[in-house]
C-alpha cells in the first residue's frame, strides 16, 4: 500500500505541473515583466525586446503583455520620451526565470546649463569650432575660431566644472595655423588629432597632431591655392593615418578628399566635381561605417546640385555618389553623418523638406534615402547644421539654427520606434543666451549631454552647454 500510494504521488507531481505551466521553471513556462514608472507628466512608452509596447499617461505601475519565455531574455527600454523629460531604465534586462517586477523608470525634467561661457579672460579661447571632442574621463575638448593668446585660436580643455584651460594657443604665420574649422579629434593614441583653416606655411592651414600636454606637431602645411584648401575635421585611422575633407571654398575649388598618413604624406583620394552627378563642396567630419567604407557629406552637386553623401572604400580606393538631394527630400547638408544602432545612417540637411528649413534623413545600405522630418522653422526649429547623436534611449538628439521660441535655435529629440514630430527639448537664447548651436552633441560618463554654441553667452563669444 504504501509503495502504491508513493507511486500516485510522484505521479501527480509532473501533471500538475503540466497544468500550472510554471512548476520550477519547466518547459512552457512563461513569465510577466513589469514594474514602476515615476516622474513623469504627458505620455510615456515602454518597450520590451523592442516590440511589445506599454503606454502610460500619468506614473505608477505597468505589465507588458506579452509574457517571456522561461530562460529567455527581457529587456526594457524607452520608446517614446515624455515631452521636455528624460526617462532612464534600471533593472531592465535579464533571463525571465520568473514573473519580473522590479523594473524601475525614472524620468526628470531636461535642463539645459551653460558649462561655460567663452571670452572670460584674455587669452582665452573665443567663438568656437562646430563639435566636442569627449575623452573617456569626461574631459571635452574644442577649438575656438578665435582668442588664444596670439589671437588665432585656440584648443580648449574643459572639466566637469566649465573650468577652462586653454591646452594650445595658434600662432598663427607661417610656423602655425590659424581659424579652425572643426573641433580635434581624440585618436586612439591619447592625441588630439585637427586642422586649421589658414596661416602655415602655405597660408592655407595645417594638420596637427596635439598631446594632452598640449605640445603641437605640425603633420601637413596644407598645399596654397590647391583642392586640399580649408580642410574640415581629422578622422583618425588604426594605422595612424588622418582622412580629411575640404571644402576648397577659399580658393573658389570644389574640394578634395585626402589622407594624410602616419609619415605626415598627403594622398589626394579623390577630386570632387570630376564628371556629371558628382557632389563639391563636402563638410564636416568623415564616418567610417560598419562596412569599412568612409562616409560623408557635400553641400552641392549631384543630381540636381542640392549636395548628397558619398562612399569611398580605402581597401579599394573606389568612390561614389550614394545618394542626391533633389530639394523636397533636402538640400545643402552642413554636418557629417551618424551610423545609429540599426545600421543606417543618418543626418540633417541645412535647406529643403516641405517648408524649407532643412531635414532629417535616413540612408540605409541599400542606398535608400528617407527624409524623417522635415523643420517647419517655427517652434520646432529650422535650418540644422548638426550630425544626429543617438542616445541611450534609442532617440536622435540634434540641435538647429533658427527658429524655436527665441528665434535663435532649438534643442530638439527625435523618436525613431515610432516616427514623429520631434520633441523639443530646449529654445536657445533664452536664459542661457547662447544661439546658433553647430556639431554634434556628445556624451559624458555622467550621461549628461554637451555641445557648443557660436554666439552669445554673458561674453557674447559663445559657450559650452551641457544637458540632463
Amino acid at each position: 500500500m504504501q509503495v502504491y500510494r508513493r507511486w500516485i504521488g510522484l505521479a501527480l507531481v509532473p501533471a500538475a505541473c503540466a497544468s500550472l505551466a510554471a512548476c520550477g521553471g519547466g518547459a512552457g513556462a512563461q513569465y510577466s515583466v513589469g514594474g514602476s514608472a515615476s516622474g513623469f507628466s504627458g505620455t510615456l512608452q515602454l518597450l520590451n525586446n523592442a516590440a511589445d509596447r506599454v503606454t502610460l499617461q500619468q506614473p505608477g505601475s505597468f505589465r507588458f503583455a506579452a509574457r517571456v519565455p522561461s530562460g529567455a531574455p527581457y529587456s526594457v527600454s524607452v520608446g517614446t520620451q515624455p515631452p521636455a523629460q528624460y526617462c532612464s531604465v534600471s533593472g531592465g534586462s535579464g533571463i525571465a526565470r520568473s514573473d519580473v517586477s522590479n523594473v524601475s523608470v525614472l524620468c526628470a525634467a531636461g535642463t539645459l546649463s551653460v558649462l561655460h561661457a567663452f571670452g572670460d579672460a584674455p587669452g582665452a579661447g573665443a567663438v568656437p569650432a562646430p563639435g566636442l571632442a569627449v575623452a573617456p574621463d569626461g574631459t571635452l575638448y574644442a577649438a575656438t575660431t578665435a582668442g588664444g593668446v596670439f589671437g588665432f585660436g585656440a584648443v580648449v580643455r574643459l572639466r566637469a566644472d566649465g573650468t577652462q584651460t586653454v591646452l594650445y594657443s595658434f600662432r598663427g604665420g607661417q610656423g602655425d595655423g590659424g581659424a579652425p574649422l572643426a573641433a580635434p579629434t581624440l585618436g586612439s593614441d591619447g592625441n588630439l588629432y585637427g586642422s586649421t583653416s589658414s596661416n602655415g606655411l602655405y597660408d592655407a592651414g595645417v594638420i596637427y597632431k596635439l598631446t594632452p600636454g598640449g605640445v603641437e606637431t605640425v603633420l601637413l602645411n596644407v598645399p596654397g591655392g590647391s583642392q586640399a584648401a580649408d580642410p574640415q575635421g581629422v578622422l583618425p585611422d588604426a594605422n595612424g593615418n588622418l582622412y580629411i575633407v575640404s571644402s576648397g571654398e577659399s580658393t573658389q575649388a570644389d574640394g578634395a578628399l585626402y589622407m594624410v598618413t602616419a609619415a605626415g604624406a598627403l594622398r589626394l583620394l579623390h577630386v570632387f566635381g570630376t564628371g556629371a552627378g558628382d557632389l563639391v563642396g563636402p563638410v564636416g567630419t568623415l564616418l567610417r561605417a560598419s562596412d569599412g567604407a568612409i562616409y560623408g557629406c557635400a553641400r552641392l552637386g549631384g543630381a540636381d546640385n542640392d549636395g548628397g553623401v558619398f562612399r569611398f572604400d580605402p581597401a579599394t580606393g573606389s568612390y561614389s555618389v550614394v545618394a542626391s538631394f533633389s530639394g523636397t527630400n533636402g538640400s545643402h547638408p552642413a554636418a557629417g553623418l551618424l551610423q545609429a544602432a540599426d545600421g543606417n545612417l543618418y543626418g540633417t540637411t541645412y535647406d529643403g523638406g516641405s517648408a524649407n528649413k532643412g531635414t532629417v534623413f535616413r540612408l540605409t545600405a541599400a542606398g535608400a534615402l528617407s527624409t524623417l522630418y522635415s523643420f517647419a522653422g517655427g517652434s520646432d526649429g529650422g535650418n540644422p547644421v548638426s550630425r544626429p547623436y543617438q542616445g541611450s534611449d534609442g532617440n536622435l538628439y540634434l540641435t538647429t539654427q533658427t527658429g524655436g521660441a527665441n528665434g535663435s535655435g532649438t534643442l530638439v529629440r527625435l523618436p525613431l520606434s515610432t516616427p514623429a514630430a520631434p520633441q523639443v527639448l530646449y529654445s536657445f537664447g533664452g536664459a542661457a543666451g547662447l544661439g546658433a548651436a553647430q556639431g554634434a552633441l556628445v556624451a559624458g560618463p555622467n550621461g549628461y549631454l554637451y555641445g557648443s554654441a557660436k554666439y552669445g553667452g554673458v561674453n557674447g563669444k559663445g559657450g559650452v552647454y551641457q544637458v540632463n
